[in-house]
């Protein structure tokens, strides 16, 4: 949590000896809906959005 008016950041890191990085995660069953409801919106300008490389 970032106190009114504080920017907060969030820092994710993959590792690992693999050659090829990969997610593995999975949603808690019980908030399943808010990813259901993330299309309804725009994506935040301030984000840095990239693609992978093809």
């Amino acid at each position: 949590a970032a106190a009114p008016e504080h920017h907060m950041y969030y820092l994710n890191v993959m590792a690992g000896p693999e050659e090829e990085r990969v997610w593995r995660f999975c949603d808690d069953p019980a908030h399943g809906w808010l990813r259901s409801r993330l299309e309804e919106y725009p994506a935040d300008p301030r984000l840095p959005m990239t693609a992978p490389a093809s």
